[in-house]
């Protein structure tokens, strides 16, 4: 699966429109390329998320980052029309508490100051940006450092910052943590995965006997 960026612009405020899936194996290369496409004259960055089909923690980290460094330069920053999808996603993870969420673009535009409303310029060549295969993000993620990142941004974007030290105590901490709830997961799959093939042969006995 791939993501790519197109930009919109109006005025001083940028809109990204992502699109695909942003998921561990492409994140870091998303915040990088949108930070390329931000000028340092901009006052406002808008993430259009309506074409964005999946999201993992560690493209969220990428909402969280983006917001503290829009908030420590004076800057503003927003997310505009997400998909139900990605909408179940913010509210499950805490972040549409933290983070300014519009239901239309025109809405995150003018929230940002905008005095006419956005013409599309799309930039001349968007970025492709190659992920594996889906991921699944009810179950377990692929990089159990990438929601410790997360869980750590979101703190900090929400209450204050973290010394290193305190950082370095904190990922080894969830990292164990995090473990510990994968083997759990794992051991609650086998005895579903069991509980499955029980039923299926009480199931197929009913049938045998019914034709009998």
């Amino acid at each position: 699966m791939a993501a790519d960026i197109s930009w919109v612009r109006c005025d001083r405020i940028s809109v990204a429109i992502l699109r695909g899936h942003i998921g561990s194996t492409n994140a870091q290369r998303v915040l990088t390329m949108l930070g390329a496409g931000v000028s340092p004259n901009d006052t406002a960055l808008v993430l259009d998320l309506e074409k964005l089909t999946f999201i993992s923690s560690a493209g969220l980290r990428i909402l969280l980052v983006l917001a503290k460094q829009h908030r420590r330069k004076g800057k503003s920053f927003s997310v505009c029309t997400p998909s139900n999808a990605i909408r179940d996603i913010l509210q499950s993870t805490g972040i549409d508490r933290i983070l300014t969420i519009h239901e239309k673009r025109a809405q995150a535009l003018a929230a940002a100051g905008a005095q006419e409303e956005a013409k599309q310029q799309e930039a001349p060549a968007k970025t492709e940006l190659v992920v594996r295969g889906a991921v699944d993000f009810g179950i377990v993620e692929e990089n159990i450092l990438a929601i410790a990142d997360f869980a750590i941004e979101q703190y900090e974007l929400s209450s204050s910052e973290l010394s290193n030290e305190i950082k370095d105590e904190a990922i080894a901490e969830i990292k164990n943590a995090l473990w510990r709830r994968v083997e759990e997961l794992k051991r609650k799959r086998v005895k579903f995965l069991q509980g499955m093939v029980s039923a299926a042969e009480r199931t197929l006995e009913e049938v045998v006997a019914k034709s009998r």
